[in-house]
């Protein structure tokens, strides 16, 4: 009988240790599970940035390891620690209750209570175990070890596990057990014993141990190896980027330059397909230029192809392929040489554009150049063929003389017209040209405009009008020359290309909510050939014109519509042109008004003022008593300085240079100071800058004047900054003259109205005014032949006038034959001294045809003096002619 209660009991106990292990077994697959789970979606070999081969090989090798730890783990070749420490204890808890059987069989049942604390005592992984007589009855012995540190009895975690004790084959009680979890332990502990812990043993461990196995056995096998190193040195000290590639066409060397081309490094560059590397066409189709030379052992040179390097620009490369062939002649793979042309390929392309806009620009200046031929030559024919006859044919009457005058007038005045557009134009371009912001009445500007080409659009029966469509302002603000030029060449322009009909300049107004934004707009309708939309887009180039036919059939130059939209630009404006051809043009210019104050008036009271019939108009200044000095080496300079200031009953003092101006103001200063200097720039002994300098740091005062013959731009700069105050640019402007001294005098400006005389009627010449003529024919005959006389443009029927002239003649013939002596003996000093004295002298007496030849002679004085002589030559030839009208200039009587 004892036989079969133990093994009831055995049987009984199995059955509570099958229940421990299949309870562990799940809690293992559970953590299977979620340790599977875990590696899939936190896998942090995905995140790693692009490694070496090296690299991913190692971490390939080692998670194959711990791939193969897992599965052992799954298929329980490697034990589970946890299951393996439950089916431990169910076993000693097994053979604790079978001792139990033993001593209660005995009837020993204080000895089973002493064993029992003799387990606890021994076994620190049980916490607690009671002996509880039948199932529910009472308990006999309970033994319990005091609670880890830290915890509470609440907080303990334990496995269970409760065994029956027999006694004589029946059931007396049951023995319970509770062993503390490992749960209770700290986390590390916890997960030293999971099996997560050892399959990421195994995967580190693992890994540098492949790592530097690897590291061995590739450098073993790296194909670059089969280059010796000092190959490889000689290659990467070539500019060219250079590839090996083996049989198909994977990288097995690059030099450092290509390796920079990519922007990686040499060896990571191994293995890599050449075909994935980023190559450009033209074409979009990449063809590999390798193919050749690897599949058919030929060898390709100068091809052409793109690559995109590392900062994504696109490199034109001239590539070529040569195979490298190994054992039994066959292609082991294919060298390619990159030579680097991208420079090359864009200075060829600037080079192309550049030819292109140089032959454009070589058409536009042929065709620019035959047009001024043919603009230059038409008024030069009328000009020397009609001087031709005037000198020839001394049987012309009066008034075929005057035609002819006439025509001559006109072609130069064409002459000088063509001249100042060029001008005009290489100001703008040069940004040398500079617009004055003023008050202007924008729609007298055009009426002016029309009553002075109005001669022109009746000699082709076109009506020329202006009307205004809207309520004008009074004034704008711009620069009222640069508007008039602008109208002129607009209205010039239509009615050339205007054979009937009419030219309106239409003037209307737009206002804006700011009234400082407003504009106006000026409209030039013709009803003339009118343009196509190919010529309207190139109308305001340059040199260009609608189109050859046009500018053989209405001559000009092209340069007019140019230096208008140019202009207006400059006064912020625009300049459009709208057309249809056979129809006409508009011409649209709009600009701002630019004032904060303007009144607008309607159109019948712009009309009404624009029909009033103005009157001559004559100004002078009254001026309060004052005493001018003015400093000058020319006397006829002097002289009319003095006649002009005295003219406007002022006190005039001279000096002949620098030193004598700098005494005499210096010397009046503390008593009876001059009010206004005028000084001239260059002088013999002391010199304008000078003596403006010493008499500045004397203390002097006086607003000082510069007169000075060069005009060009940026030289007043230098004039204000050396002391001077003002300047004037010679030959002086009357108008500019008086309205300095109002300004500095504290003058007035004051109109005198006049009213218009009749025009004199041309008489026949009396027998003494012939006879006088034949007198005035023969000296001329017998002392300048053939010379075209010049004179001057000052008022000389005035008797100061006149003496001012007279003394500039007796010098200039004085300076004459000095200037021949200087230029003989190469003494530029004097050249340059006298040449400035008869350019600016030369202009205030009303020759200012000696400035350009002086101011060029002045010029080579100082560099190219092989220019001297025939410069000379021409100057004694424009001397002549200054003579010559002198010799015919009647002296006026006392009386003026």
């Amino acid at each position: 009988m004892p036989a079969p209660k133990a093994m009831s009991q055995s049987k009984k106990a199995g059955m509570s240790r099958g229940k421990s292990a299949e309870t562990a077994e799940k809690s293992g697959r559970a953590r299977g599970t979620g340790l599977r789970s875990l590696a899939g979606a936190l896998n942090p070999f995905r995140y790693l940035p692009k490694m070496s081969a090296r690299f991913h090989i190692a971490i390939g090798l080692s998670s194959f390891v711990s791939s193969v730890v897992l599965l052992a783990l799954f298929m329980d070749i490697i034990p589970d620690r946890r299951i393996s420490r439950m089916q431990t204890r169910v076993v000693l808890s097994e053979a604790v209750a079978t001792l139990g059987s033993v001593l209660l069989r005995a009837g020993d049942i204080s000895g089973l209570r002493s064993s029992l604390e003799f387990v606890v005592e021994q076994n620190v992984d049980i916490h607690a175990i009671e002996l509880q007589r039948g199932s529910g009855g009472k308990v006999e012995f309970q033994s319990q070890r005091p609670l880890p540190e830290g915890l509470t009895a609440e907080q303990v975690i334990t496995d269970d596990v409760t065994v029956p004790l027999m006694q004589r084959g029946r059931e007396w009680g049951q023995l319970s057990f509770r062993f503390l979890s490992t749960d209770n332990q700290a986390w590390h502990v916890r997960y030293r014993e999971s099996p997560l812990f050892l399959i990421a043993f195994m995967g580190l461990c693992s890994f540098p141990l492949f790592y530097l196995f690897l590291g061995k056995m590739l450098k073993e096998l790296n194909p670059s190896e089969a280059v010796p190193s000092r190959v490889r040195s000689a290659l990467d000290t070539i500019a060219e980027a250079l590839l090996v590639l083996d049989a198909r066409g994977n990288i097995v060397l690059a030099n450092s330059a290509f390796a920079e081309l990519t922007g990686k490094a040499p060896e990571t560059l191994l293995g890599v397909s050449a075909s994935d590397l980023p190559w450009q066409s033209d074409s979009g189709e990449v063809h590999h230029v390798w193919a050749d030379s690897l599949f058919e052992a030929k060898t390709t040179r100068h091809e052409k192809i793109g690559f995109t390097n590392a900062e994504g620009q696109v490199r034109t490369f001239i590539v070529n392929c040569s195979p490298v062939f190994a054992a039994n002649d066959q292609v082991g793979g294919v060298l390619i040489s990159m030579d680097d042309v991208t420079q090359l390929e864009e200075q060829e392309i600037l080079l192309r554009e550049s030819m292109k806009v140089a032959e454009e620009a070589s058409l536009a200046k042929s065709a620019f150049l035959s047009n001024m031929s043919h603009e230059i030559r038409t008024p030069m024919t009328a000009i020397l063929g009609f001087t031709e006859v005037m000198k020839r044919n001394n049987r012309t009457t009066e008034s075929e003389r005057l035609g002819y005058l006439n025509t001559i007038a006109n072609s130069g005045q064409h002459l000088l017209e063509l001249i100042n557009d060029v001008l005009d134009l290489s100001k703008v371009e040069s940004g040398a040209m500079e617009v004055e912001e003023l008050p202007c009445d924008c729609a007298s500007i055009a009426q002016d405009v029309v009553r002075v080409l109005q001669s022109k659009a009746d000699e082709k029966n076109v009506e020329l009008l202006v009307e205004v469509l809207s309520e004008f302002p009074d004034e704008i603000t711009a620069d009222p020359s640069r508007l008039r030029q602008v109208i002129t060449n607009l209205v010039g322009n239509a009615i050339k290309f205007t054979d009937k009909g009419a030219v309106r300049v239409q003037l209307s107004f737009i206002a804006a909510r700011n009234p400082a934004k407003a504009s106006i707009r000026i409209d030039v309708v013709d009803s003339g050939i009118g343009m196509s939309d190919e010529q309207q887009a190139r109308i305001f180039e340059a040199f260009t014109q609608a189109s050859a036919s046009i500018s053989r059939r209405f001559g000009g130059t092209g340069l007019g519509l140019s230096i208008s939209r140019q202009l207006t630009e400059a006064m912020n404006g625009t300049l459009e042109v709208s057309s249809e051809e056979g129809v006409g043009s508009t011409f649209h210019v709009v600009l701002p008004v630019a004032r904060e104050a303007y009144d607008l008036l309607s159109p019948e009271d712009i009309m009404a003022g624009l029909a009033r019939i103005e009157v001559p108009e004559q100004v002078t200044w009254d001026l309060p008593e004052s005493h001018i000095l003015v400093v000058d080496d020319g006397p006829e300079n002097r002289q009319l300085m003095s006649v002009i200031l005295l003219g406007l009953k002022l006190q005039v003092t001279v000096a002949e240079n620098g030193k004598e101006g700098l005494d005499a103001a210096v010397g009046v200063m503390d008593s009876d100071p001059f009010d206004l200097i005028f000084m001239d720039i260059q002088m013999p002994v002391m010199d304008g800058y000078e003596a403006v300098s010493e008499m500045r740091k004397a203390g002097l005062k006086t607003p000082i004047v510069a007169l000075t013959a060069n005009a060009m731009k940026g030289f007043e700069k230098e004039i204000l900054k050396s002391g001077f105050s003002h300047y004037m640019v010679k030959p002086i402007d009357m108008n500019l003259l008086g309205d300095l001294l109002a300004r500095l005098l504290g003058g007035t400006r004051r109109v005198i109205e006049i009213e218009a005389e009749p025009l004199l009627e041309v008489q026949s010449p009396s027998d003494n005014d012939l006879a006088a003529d034949s007198v005035v024919a023969d000296v001329v005959q017998d002392d300048f032949a053939g010379v075209e006389p010049v004179y001057s443009t000052l008022p000389v029927q005035i008797p100061d006038f006149y003496e001012v002239v007279e003394q500039f003649i007796q010098r200039v013939q004085e300076e004459h034959l000095r200037l021949a002596i200087a230029v003989e003996q190469n003494d530029g000093e004097t050249v340059a001294q006298i040449a400035h004295w008869l350019r600016g002298s030369g202009g205030n007496v009303g020759y200012t045809g000696f400035a350009d030849l002086c101011n060029e002679m002045e010029t080579c004085a100082h560099g190219d003096m092989s220019r001297l002589p025939p410069l000379l030559v021409e100057l004694e030839a424009f001397t002549r002619q200054v003579l010559a009208g002198w010799q015919v200039t009647p002296r006026p009587s006392a009386a003026g």
